[in-house]
């Protein structure tokens, strides 16, 4: 259906590019406005938290969700991941 019956012959409607640059830039601005309304001190403790029970078997979910409770961003919690375990390169 819809492939040799019943086959819709109106031509799709064109949907326009949105203009990434733009929208790239617009982010930037607002994760480095973001970055300098936060409290630097919170966030390191939270980093160090994530650090922490990552180098333990403590469940990391609490950490990420009191990180992000601070401002912490997802690059910055996967770059402490990162520093405690390293990267898999197989």
């Amino acid at each position: 259906v819809g492939v040799n019956q019943h086959v819709d012959e109106a031509a799709s409607p064109r949907i326009g590019q949105p203009d990434y640059s733009t929208l790239e830039r617009g982010q930037v601005e607002r994760l480095a406005s973001m970055k300098a309304e936060r409290d630097l001190d919170g966030v390191a403790s939270a980093l160090a938290a994530v650090r922490a029970r990552a180098g333990s078997d403590e469940n990391l979910v609490p950490a990420f969700v009191e990180a992000v409770k601070v401002g912490v961003t997802l690059g910055e919690i996967s770059d402490a991941l990162r520093e405690e375990w390293g990267t898999y390169d197989g």
